[in-house]
């Protein structure tokens, strides 16, 4: 599967990695460096946001290797809303964390 782009979050749900590809495929003008941004925020319509928590938030078991699929709407950089599919993959860091992997087309 392709994606637009992938981004790294954080057990917070922060954005870790590729903010500056993020913020050009949501159009985001003058271009901004999305890291540290809580990706909910992105996610305006609350029923969306609270589906995305609920998925992100559950358990990480051990047999688990596939991704889960949403179909959400992302806000672009003119306050419009973008629709867009995310793969989402839960693993755990080097260090022991909890992170995912976002997949948006």
């Amino acid at each position: 599967t392709f994606y637009d782009v992938v981004t790294e979050l954080d057990s917070n749900l922060k954005i870790l990695s590729s903010g500056r590809e993020l913020s050009c495929f949501l159009n985001v003008r003058p271009v901004q460096l999305l890291e540290g941004t809580e990706f909910k925020e992105l996610l305006p319509l609350e029923d969306e946001r609270l589906r995305f928590l609920h998925t992100m938030q559950r358990p990480l078991k051990q047999e688990e290797s596939i991704a889960d699929v949403m179909h959400v709407s992302l806000l672009n950089g003119q306050r419009d809303v973008r629709p867009v599919e995310l793969f989402t993959f839960k693993f755990s860091g080097l260090n022991g964390r909890l992170r995912h992997l976002v997949g948006i087309r």
